[in-house]
C-alpha cells in the first residue's frame, strides 16, 4: 500500500514543521535506528550503521533531525546519496509543542560535493519504483541505478548488523513480514541473498 506522499513529504521534506502522523510516542536520541525498508528492529548494541557526523547533521538541519544513522549510501559525480533514519522533531497537532519521535519513514538525501544536504525521496516510494516528481511516476535510469545501489548497501549493512547472512535471514523470517509486494528493489536482492 502506498504512503500518502503529500503528508510524508510535508513531514520530512518541508522546512516548516508538520503535524505528526501516526504514533505519538516519544523517543530518545539513543534509540536504535528504525529501518524504513526492511521489517527489522535493531538494538543499540548493533552498531554496523554509521551515525552521521555532526557536520552532516548540521548540513541537513532542514530535516529537523538532531541525529541520524546512515543505513545505506552510494556515490555519484554529483555527490553521495544516503538512506537515513533517526529521531525527528515533530510539532504536535494543535499545540505547537515539539516532540522527539522515532521516524519509521526515513528519508533519501543527496549530500552534494559542495556540502548542502538535499532531501529527495521517501524510501517507501523510491524503493517501490515510484517517483512522484517524474511525469510517468517511474524512475529514470539514473534513479533506478541509485536505488539499486542503495538497496544493496542497506542489505549488506543489515546482514553485518545482525551477525551474518544466516542470522539476518532468521531475523527477517521471524518477523513474519516481507518487504512490500510493490518493492521492485529489495525483493530481487533478498532472493539473491537466499541463494
Amino acid at each position: 500500500m502506498r504512503t500518502k506522499p503529500a503528508i510524508f513529504a510535508a513531514l520530512l521534506l518541508s522546512p516548516l514543521l508538520a503535524f505528526a502522523y501516526g504514533d505519538q510516542g516519544t523517543t530518545t536520541l539513543n534509540a536504535p535506528p528504525v529501518d524504513p525498508v526492511l521489517p527489522i528492529r535493531y538494538t543499540p548494541a548493533q552498531v554496523a550503521f554509521e551515525q552521521a557526523p555532526e557536520r552532516l547533521v548540521e548540513a541537513c538541519i532542514q530535516l529537523r533531525r538532531p541525529r541520524f544513522w546512515i543505513l545505506a549510501e552510494t556515490t555519484r559525480p554529483e555527490g553521495t546519496y544516503m538512506l537515513i533514519s533517526g529521531p525527528v522533531w515533530i510539532a504536535q497537532n494543535g499545540t505547537g509543542t515539539l516532540v522527539l519521535q522515532a521516524d519509521t519513514y526515513g528519508a533519501i538525501i543527496l549530500v552534494t560535493k559542495s556540502g548542502p544536504c538535499n532531501p529527495l525521496w521517501l524510501p517507501n516510494d523510491a524503493f517501490g519504483d515510484y517517483f512522484p516528481d517524474n511525469p510517468s511516476g517511474a524512475p529514470s535510469p539514473s534513479q533506478a541505478s541509485i536505488m539499486q545501489d542503495l538497496g544493496a548497501s542497506l542489505l549488506a549493512r543489515a546482514v553485518r548488523a545482525l551477525g551474518g547472512r544466516d542470522a539476518f535471514l532468521k531475523a527477517f523470517d521471524a518477523t513474519g513480514q516481507a518487504v512490500s509486494a510493490q518493492d521492485k528493489v529489495m525483493i530481487p536482492l533478498l532472493e539473491q541473498l537466499r541463494q
